[in-house]
Protein backbone atom coordinates (compact mmCIF):
# COMPACT_ATOMS: atom_id res chain seq x y z
CA UNK A 1 0.00 0.00 0.00
CA UNK A 2 1.16 3.42 -1.16
CA UNK A 3 1.62 5.55 2.28
CA UNK A 4 -0.96 8.43 3.51
CA UNK A 5 1.74 10.69 3.68
CA UNK A 6 3.23 11.13 0.50
CA UNK A 7 7.15 9.94 0.06
CA UNK A 8 8.76 13.20 -1.25
CA UNK A 9 12.20 11.28 -2.31
CA UNK A 10 15.67 12.62 -3.85
CA UNK A 11 18.03 10.99 -6.43
CA UNK A 12 21.10 8.82 -4.42
CA UNK A 13 24.13 9.61 -6.29
CA UNK A 14 24.46 7.62 -9.40
CA UNK A 15 21.18 6.30 -9.38
CA UNK A 16 17.96 6.81 -11.50
CA UNK A 17 16.90 10.29 -10.73
CA UNK A 18 13.59 9.46 -8.49
CA UNK A 19 12.29 13.42 -7.90
CA UNK A 20 10.13 12.61 -10.59
CA UNK A 21 8.92 9.81 -8.78
CA UNK A 22 8.24 11.45 -5.51
CA UNK A 23 4.72 9.47 -4.79
CA UNK A 24 6.24 6.02 -4.73
CA UNK A 25 6.52 4.89 -1.32
CA UNK A 26 8.62 1.57 -2.57
CA UNK A 27 11.29 4.23 -4.09
CA UNK A 28 14.81 3.71 -2.48
CA UNK A 29 16.68 6.51 -0.79
CA UNK A 30 15.99 9.26 1.37
CA UNK A 31 12.82 10.51 2.27
CA UNK A 32 13.21 13.86 3.34
CA UNK A 33 9.31 14.75 4.20
CA UNK A 34 10.27 16.18 7.62
CA UNK A 35 7.24 13.74 9.16
CA UNK A 36 8.02 10.44 11.26
CA UNK A 37 4.73 8.98 9.62
CA UNK A 38 6.09 7.94 6.20
CA UNK A 39 5.26 4.52 5.86
CA UNK A 40 3.10 4.17 8.36
CA UNK A 41 0.16 2.11 7.48
CA UNK A 42 -3.15 3.65 6.92
CA UNK A 43 -4.32 1.76 9.64
CA UNK A 44 -2.36 2.86 12.67
CA UNK A 45 -3.06 6.78 11.11
CA UNK A 46 -6.74 5.61 11.68
CA UNK A 47 -6.38 4.31 15.25
CA UNK A 48 -3.95 6.82 15.75
CA UNK A 49 -6.79 9.51 15.47
CA UNK A 50 -9.82 8.29 15.47
CA UNK A 51 -11.80 6.20 17.72
CA UNK A 52 -15.35 5.01 17.73
CA UNK A 53 -18.57 6.15 19.68
CA UNK A 54 -22.37 4.83 18.96
CA UNK A 55 -20.75 3.73 15.63
CA UNK A 56 -19.71 7.02 14.80
CA UNK A 57 -16.15 7.90 13.66
CA UNK A 58 -14.54 10.65 16.38
CA UNK A 59 -11.12 11.96 16.96
CA UNK A 60 -9.57 10.32 19.27
CA UNK A 61 -9.61 13.11 21.87
CA UNK A 62 -10.97 17.04 21.79
CA UNK A 63 -7.09 17.60 21.76
CA UNK A 64 -6.71 15.66 18.55
CA UNK A 65 -9.68 17.29 16.98
CA UNK A 66 -8.70 20.92 18.18
CA UNK A 67 -4.95 20.41 16.64
CA UNK A 68 -6.67 19.58 13.41
CA UNK A 69 -8.95 22.23 12.94
CA UNK A 70 -5.76 24.97 13.96
CA UNK A 71 -3.69 23.37 11.58
CA UNK A 72 -6.49 23.68 8.97
CA UNK A 73 -6.80 27.32 9.57
CA UNK A 74 -2.72 27.61 9.79
CA UNK A 75 -2.50 25.77 5.97
CA UNK A 76 -5.55 27.83 4.71
CA UNK A 77 -3.61 31.13 5.25
CA UNK A 78 -0.11 29.91 4.12
CA UNK A 79 -1.77 28.77 0.91
CA UNK A 80 -3.54 32.05 0.16
CA UNK A 81 0.16 33.46 0.99
CA UNK A 82 2.39 31.34 -1.25
CA UNK A 83 3.76 30.20 1.83
CA UNK A 84 2.89 26.50 2.04
CA UNK A 85 5.97 25.19 4.20
CA UNK A 86 7.72 22.53 1.78
CA UNK A 87 9.01 19.61 3.22
CA UNK A 88 13.34 19.76 3.55
CA UNK A 89 15.36 17.97 0.41
CA UNK A 90 12.23 19.02 -1.84
CA UNK A 91 13.50 19.40 -5.15
CA UNK A 92 13.13 23.08 -6.44
CA UNK A 93 11.67 21.79 -9.60
CA UNK A 94 9.24 20.26 -7.15
CA UNK A 95 8.06 22.77 -5.32
CA UNK A 96 4.12 24.49 -5.47
CA UNK A 97 3.69 27.28 -7.16
CA UNK A 98 1.73 29.98 -5.80
CA UNK A 99 -1.16 28.97 -8.30
CA UNK A 100 -1.02 25.66 -7.28
CA UNK A 101 -1.21 26.61 -3.76
CA UNK A 102 -4.08 28.72 -4.51
CA UNK A 103 -6.04 25.61 -6.32
CA UNK A 104 -5.47 23.57 -3.40
CA UNK A 105 -6.85 26.22 -1.09
CA UNK A 106 -9.82 26.92 -3.29
CA UNK A 107 -10.83 22.91 -2.63
CA UNK A 108 -9.69 22.64 0.59
CA UNK A 109 -10.62 25.69 2.59
CA UNK A 110 -13.32 27.17 0.60
CA UNK A 111 -17.36 26.68 1.41
CA UNK A 112 -18.42 23.17 -0.99
CA UNK A 113 -20.07 24.61 -3.20
CA UNK A 114 -17.94 27.51 -4.25
CA UNK A 115 -14.65 25.04 -5.46
CA UNK A 116 -15.11 26.38 -8.44
CA UNK A 117 -11.46 24.81 -9.54
CA UNK A 118 -12.96 21.41 -8.75
CA UNK A 119 -13.61 19.65 -12.14
CA UNK A 120 -10.11 21.05 -13.53
CA UNK A 121 -7.95 19.47 -9.90
CA UNK A 122 -10.30 15.92 -11.39
CA UNK A 123 -9.09 16.44 -14.39
CA UNK A 124 -5.25 16.96 -13.65
CA UNK A 125 -5.59 14.39 -10.92
CA UNK A 126 -6.49 11.92 -14.07
CA UNK A 127 -3.58 13.02 -15.73
CA UNK A 128 -5.60 13.92 -19.16
CA UNK A 129 -7.21 10.29 -19.40
CA UNK A 130 -10.77 9.48 -19.75
CA UNK A 131 -12.53 9.05 -16.18
CA UNK A 132 -15.85 8.41 -14.83
CA UNK A 133 -18.07 10.26 -12.22
CA UNK A 134 -16.95 7.97 -8.48
CA UNK A 135 -13.47 6.66 -10.05
CA UNK A 136 -10.13 7.82 -7.28
CA UNK A 137 -9.88 11.30 -8.87
CA UNK A 138 -13.55 12.63 -7.77
CA UNK A 139 -13.53 10.37 -4.61
CA UNK A 140 -10.86 12.55 -3.55
CA UNK A 141 -12.03 15.55 -4.69
CA UNK A 142 -15.03 15.01 -3.19
CA UNK A 143 -14.23 14.04 -0.53
CA UNK A 144 -12.20 17.32 0.23
CA UNK A 145 -14.21 19.85 -1.20
CA UNK A 146 -14.12 22.61 2.05
CA UNK A 147 -13.06 19.82 4.53
CA UNK A 148 -10.41 22.12 6.04
CA UNK A 149 -13.28 24.95 6.85
CA UNK A 150 -16.21 22.74 7.31
CA UNK A 151 -17.00 23.19 11.08
CA UNK A 152 -16.40 20.26 13.78
CA UNK A 153 -19.78 19.28 14.89
CA UNK A 154 -19.54 17.27 18.84
CA UNK A 155 -21.33 14.67 19.22
CA UNK A 156 -22.19 15.17 22.95
CA UNK A 157 -24.28 18.00 24.69
CA UNK A 158 -20.61 18.36 26.82
CA UNK A 159 -18.74 18.90 23.66
CA UNK A 160 -16.13 15.96 24.81
CA UNK A 161 -16.40 13.67 21.51
CA UNK A 162 -15.66 15.79 18.06
CA UNK A 163 -16.77 13.56 15.30
CA UNK A 164 -14.59 12.44 12.48
CA UNK A 165 -16.34 10.61 9.88
CA UNK A 166 -15.68 13.22 7.16
CA UNK A 167 -11.84 13.70 7.86
CA UNK A 168 -11.33 9.72 7.83
CA UNK A 169 -13.17 9.46 4.53
CA UNK A 170 -10.73 12.11 2.86
CA UNK A 171 -7.75 10.52 4.65
CA UNK A 172 -9.01 7.34 2.96
CA UNK A 173 -9.94 8.47 -0.14
CA UNK A 174 -6.23 9.81 -0.45
CA UNK A 175 -4.84 6.63 0.42
CA UNK A 176 -7.29 5.03 -2.51
CA UNK A 177 -6.04 7.72 -5.17
CA UNK A 178 -2.78 6.77 -4.71
CA UNK A 179 -3.17 3.37 -5.06
CA UNK A 180 -5.43 3.98 -8.29
CA UNK A 181 -3.75 6.86 -9.82
CA UNK A 182 -2.30 6.77 -13.48
CA UNK A 183 1.46 6.24 -13.31
CA UNK A 184 2.24 8.67 -15.28
CA UNK A 185 0.76 11.30 -12.68
CA UNK A 186 2.28 9.68 -9.80
CA UNK A 187 5.76 10.21 -11.34
CA UNK A 188 5.18 13.85 -12.64
CA UNK A 189 2.25 15.05 -9.99
CA UNK A 190 0.89 18.37 -10.65
CA UNK A 191 1.49 20.70 -8.13
CA UNK A 192 -2.00 20.68 -6.72
CA UNK A 193 -1.46 17.50 -5.87
CA UNK A 194 1.81 17.94 -4.09
CA UNK A 195 0.22 20.80 -2.66
CA UNK A 196 -2.80 18.65 -1.30
CA UNK A 197 -0.59 16.03 -0.57
CA UNK A 198 1.45 18.26 1.60
CA UNK A 199 -1.26 19.68 3.92
CA UNK A 200 -2.74 16.49 4.49
CA UNK A 201 0.63 14.84 5.70
CA UNK A 202 0.80 17.91 7.90
CA UNK A 203 -2.42 17.11 9.43
CA UNK A 204 -1.44 13.56 10.16
CA UNK A 205 1.60 14.85 11.68
CA UNK A 206 -0.32 17.50 14.14
CA UNK A 207 -3.08 14.45 14.79
CA UNK A 208 -0.89 11.71 15.96
CA UNK A 209 1.52 14.44 17.95
CA UNK A 210 -1.40 15.43 19.60
CA UNK A 211 -2.73 11.58 20.61
CA UNK A 212 0.49 11.10 22.17
CA UNK A 213 1.23 8.17 19.70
Amino acid sequence: MKSLVIGLALALALVRPLAAQPFLSDAPGPIPTGSGLVGMAFRDVENAIFGRSDNTTIFRTRGVANAIGRQAAILCGQMGEDSLPHPRGLPAAMRVSAAAQDTARQLLCAPDPDCFAAPWIVAELRGGAAGMDGDAASRLVRALRGLFVEPMVTQDERGRRIVGTRWLAAMRAYDEYLEEAPEAVLADPPGVLTAIGIALARMVDVGVEASGR
